[in-house]
């Protein structure tokens, strides 16, 4: 998942192909394809720190600079970039009272996700760091699902705090290398190959004694 090529283009996995087909026929890209990730820290994060690290990630993984748009056969393809700058938009919601802090939340997400993604133009994800009276930070990772699912989801996150971390103790960040998406989709083309004349096969039979 991690490397910075950049302007590598490659094809979609089977989720992302259907994620991309729902978005089409939705007309919008709201609905399934969308995740938003929230988190709430009873302290004041460290901007500077916090900014930096998200940037750091969206650079280590290259999954996460892709936009999307059809080759010369006009197939469906997913094409790196670099650089690619995540937007970390800062609310400052000081006068919100804390009676009111979790409806007002509840209706700032509904307005969220209801902000479309240019797949074309990456990044196909935003970070908004909610800061309150009481020196307390929600901030929330929106993000298209046809970037990621669960697992990397969680991947991902774990790679942020790891940075996090290390940016606020001054350390150098160190991030595990994980594999290149375009590893994955390669290897499962050639898999498809090597097994189509015998699916083929067993669809045909199949249907043949139906």
């Amino acid at each position: 998942m991690a490397d910075s090529t950049s302007r590598l283009s490659y094809r979609l996995s089977p989720s992302q192909t259907r994620n991309l087909l729902e978005d089409a026929l939705s007309g919008s890209d709201w609905g399934p394809e969308r995740r938003t990730g929230r988190v709430q820290e009873h302290r004041s994060a460290r901007h500077v720190c916090f900014k930096q690290s998200w940037q750091t990630i969206i650079d280590h993984h290259s999954a996460l600079r892709v936009g999307f748009k059809r080759d010369d056969q006009q197939q469906p393809c997913q094409e790196i970039h670099l650089p690619v700058e995540l937007p970390v938009i800062v609310e400052d919601l000081q006068q919100i009272k804390p009676s009111e802090r979790e409806a007002f939340i509840e209706e700032w997400l509904e307005h969220d996700r209801k902000k479309n993604f240019d797949l074309s133009a990456p990044p196909l994800m935003r970070i908004t760091v909610i800061r309150f009276a009481d020196n307390s930070v929600t901030w929330v990772w929106t993000f298209h699902h046809i970037l990621m699912d669960g697992r990397s989801f969680l991947l991902v996150l774990e790679d942020f705090f790891a940075s996090y971390e290390s940016s606020c103790a001054k350390r150098e960040v160190a991030l595990p290398e994980r594999k290149h998406f375009a590893e994955f989709i390669s290897w499962h083309q050639s898999w498809l190959e090597s097994h189509r004349q015998s699916a083929g096969s067993f669809w045909r039979e199949l249907f043949c004694e139906g």
